[in-house]
């Protein structure tokens, strides 16, 4: 017979875990923001570099962290249920 359930602690763990994944994103992305924008570089090719390189990597962090966002939710939900289901 296959055991069902979760273990508590650990989705807790894993959803804060996620949390703090979430903030290295974000002050990856400001760095990185502040090194693009601090280099000595200027004419048409920097501002082409930073309007579309630069906006890639801004895009893409925030997507991750919008998935690392979602994941924690989902945890959380799931752990939500789990308890719910454990009272019972």
């Amino acid at each position: 017979m296959a055991i069902t359930g979760m273990d508590l602690e650990a989705a807790e763990r894993l959803a804060s875990s996620v949390d703090l994944y979430v903030d290295q994103i974000e002050r990856v992305r400001q760095k990185l923001i502040e090194r693009v924008n601090d280099l000595d570089w200027w004419g048409p090719d920097a501002q082409a570099f930073r309007a579309d390189e630069l906006s890639k990597v801004i895009q893409y962090a925030k997507q991750m962290s919008n998935s690392a966002e979602a994941l924690a939710t989902a945890c959380r939900s799931n752990l939500s249920a789990q308890r719910e289901v454990s009272k019972g």
